[in-house]
C-alpha cells in the first residue's frame, strides 16, 4: 500500500528492503512481491569500505587505515549479494557508501571487483558528509539502469513447492549450503503445515547461532 500512495506522487520510488540481500532483499521479493507487491525495477546495494576491511580481518582499531588488500580479501560478502540480486533478475547499483578517511585505491578496488561480479556500476555516495548533493551522482546512475536496463524478475521457488523444497532452495542457492539436517518431526510438521493449506512463502530467520542447530 505504502509503495502504491508512493508511486502515485512520484515517477520513481525507493523502498529500503531490509538488511543483506540475503535477509531483507530476499524476503521482500520471495514475499511481499510473490504475494502482489509492486515489481522492482532495479536494486542499490549499499557497501562501505570499514564493512570489507572488516570482513578482510582489519582489526577495529585499524579501519581508518588504508588497506586495499583487506578490501579485496573482505569482498566476497559482497560478491555473493550482488550474485543474489542477480539471481532474481534485477540490475544492480552498488552505492559505495564514502566516509572521508576511505582512500581513493579502495574506492577503485570496490568498483572493479563490482564490476567484475556483475553490478551495472558501483557510485560513490557521499551523503555523510555533503547531504543530499552528495548523492546525485548515485541517483543520476540509477536513473540510467531504470531507463536502459529492464528487470526480469525471477522468484526463488514456485508457490507450489512443497516446505521441504521451499527451505531447500533457500539454503542452497542463497546461503550455498552443501546439503541440509533436519530434526526429528519437523517433515512431519512441515507435511501437517500442508495438509492444512498452509501454503505459504518460507520467511528465514537468520542469525549466526539461528542458522544451524550445532552452535
Amino acid at each position: 500500500v505504502a509503495d502504491r500512495l508512493a508511486l502515485q506522487t512520484s515517477d520513481i520510488v525507493v523502498t529500503k528492503a531490509g538488511f543483506g540481500a540475503d535477509l531483507g532483499f530476499e524476503k521482500f521479493m520471495d514475499i511481499k512481491v510473490r504475494q502482489g507487491g509492486e515489481t522492482p525495477s532495479a536494486a542499490v546495494l549499499v557497501a562501505t569500505v570499514r564493512g570489507l576491511k572488516w570482513h578482510g580481518g582489519v582489526a577495529q582499531k585499524e579501519l581508518n587505515v588504508p588497506n586495499s588488500s583487506a578490501v579485496e580479501i573482505g569482498s566476497s560478502n559482497l560478491k555473493h549479494a550482488i550474485s543474489i540480486v542477480k539471481r532474481y533478475g534485477l540490475p544492480v547499483v552498488v552505492a559505495i557508501n564514502r566516509f572521508p578517511e576511505d582512500s581513493e585505491e579502495e574506492i577503485e578496488t570496490i568498483q572493479r571487483i563490482a564490476a567484475a561480479a556483475g553490478a551495472t556500476n558501483a557510485v560513490e555516495a557521499k551523503g555523510f558528509s555533503e547531504g543530499g548533493r552528495g548523492m546525485t551522482e548515485l541517483a543520476n546512475e540509477l536513473c540510467h539502469v531504470l531507463n536502459t536496463q529492464p528487470s526480469k524478475v525471477n522468484l526463488l521457488y514456485k508457490n507450489d513447492d512443497s516446505i521441504v523444497d521451499k527451505v531447500t532452495s533457500l539454503a542452497k542457492e542463497l546461503y550455498q549450503a552443501d546439503g541440509l539436517s533436519w530434526a526429528p518431526l519437523t517433515r512431519t510438521t512441515a507435511k501437517r503445515f500442508e495438509a492444512n493449506g498452509w501454503n505459504f512463502p518460507i520467511c528465514v530467520a537468520k542469525t549466526h547461532l539461528s542458522i544451524s542447530a550445532d552452535p
